[in-house]
């Protein structure tokens, strides 16, 4: 008798809605497809046949993807054209502002 990896049908996924939210923040977070698997507790074969099947599971993982990227592209745009800047700190003792 084999026993496999029990995973989550994309029925229970979908009634609740907060879980696109959820995909699109993973994935705004910067977490691979793997790591995404993982939290959801599925394997990557059933998150291909998701976005294949269902379109506003895709949608959530394109959406996602691309503030990702986006946050990328102006971190690079900046440090490509030398964005710099100064970083204040602030020392503290009993109360007053030293520096």
């Amino acid at each position: 008798m084999a026993t496999g990896r029990k995973t989550v049908d994309y029925e229970t996924f979908a009634k609740c809605k907060s879980n696109f939210d959820l995909v699109k923040g993973l994935f705004r977070e910067g977490l691979s497809i793997p790591q995404v698997c993982r939290y959801l507790g599925i394997t990557e074969h059933t998150f291909y046949k998701w976005k294949t099947t269902y379109p506003e599971f895709e949608a959530a993982t394109v959406e996602g993807r691309e503030a990702a990227d986006y946050a990328v592209e102006n971190a690079l745009y900046r440090k490509a054209v030398g964005f710099a800047y100064t970083e204040k700190k602030i020392i503290e003792r009993n109360g007053e502002i030293v520096q």
